[in-house]
């Protein structure tokens, strides 16, 4: 009988409070999530008042879709193996994430890499991915690193 009121009372002391849990889980996504919807509008927004939308088209409709399709597929690809790379030097380390999460990464780190006026913005994303996994910032960081020295001595080896 003792055993049961105990099961009970730690049951009706618990559930309030992962009810309260979730909910506040559930409402700072919620609210992550829009602040991050409200800030690509935002950029969207900026970007799209200080173009010219009818000469782009202009320029889009002049472009060749055959040499258009070829760079998006040798940058994809590009990428893809940079992604790859990437994922061995941090297995190395023991970060044990699949390809996909790196390739992902490495997509997001890119566009942060184009978007921003800096060269490490997106390296500072791929190290906000890594440690969002668990991992410590520091390690990732090394990771980082290796990933830009070995991409930079495999650019130095092709230009011989």
């Amino acid at each position: 009988m003792a055993r049961k009121q105990y099961a009970h009372s730690y049951t009706l002391v618990t559930i309030p409070v992962l009810n309260h849990r979730i909910k506040s889980f559930i409402s700072s996504r919620s609210i992550k999530l829009l602040f991050r919807i409200a800030v690509t509008l935002s950029i969207f927004a900026i970007i799209l008042r200080s173009i010219d939308i009818d000469q782009i088209w202009k320029i889009l409709g002049q472009a060749r879709l055959d040499l258009l399709l070829a760079a998006l597929l040798m940058q994809f690809g590009s990428t893809s193996v940079s992604a790859y790379r990437w994922q061995l030097i941090m297995h190395n380390l023991n970060f044990g994430q699949s390809l996909s999460f790196y390739w992902r990464s490495y997509f997001k780190a890119s566009f942060f890499n184009q978007g921003l006026p800096t060269s490490i913005g997106g390296d500072a994303l791929k190290v906000l991915d890594v440690a969002g996994q668990g991992f410590r910032k520091r390690d990732a960081l090394y990771g980082i690193m290796l990933d830009r020295v070995t991409g930079l001595a495999t650019l130095m080896w092709l230009n011989l």
